[in-house]
């Protein structure tokens, strides 16, 4: 398997063109930056209860689940090794999360989604 093509991120700076950036002078400049590239802004995922969590698509822990996983969001045995002791996948969209921060940091593959559905 192509470790490049196993998860996409789900944010970076890289490709906002230089006419789009803000100036100095508007101090709305990165609001507006924001709101025309959203993707660079950093997502969570909400804890609505000790140990519940909704992800932004709806799932929750207790309905399809988040899965242990490794940085590319292959599905991995929760024991330390495979697994870094944060990293989860949602069961159902298939978004890496950072389970201490609730940060969402990327998107596992299509690929990485059918060998997830093998293990499963």
């Amino acid at each position: 398997m192509d470790k490049d093509l196993l998860a996409t991120p789900l944010f970076h700076n890289r490709g906002v063109p230089r006419e789009e950036l803000p100036s100095t002078d508007d101090t709305l400049g990165w609001i507006d930056l924001l709101l025309t590239h959203p993707a660079i802004s950093t997502q969570y995922i909400l804890e609505v209860a000790d140990g519940v969590w909704e992800c932004r698509c709806g799932n929750t822990s207790e309905f399809e689940g988040f899965d242990t996983c490794d940085e590319f969001g292959i599905v991995v045995e929760p024991v330390l090794g495979p697994w870094d002791g944060s990293l989860h996948l949602c069961g159902r969209c298939n978004r890496i999360i950072n389970g201490d921060t609730l940060e969402v940091l990327a998107y596992a593959s299509q690929e990485v989604a059918e060998v997830n559905e093998d293990y499963r």
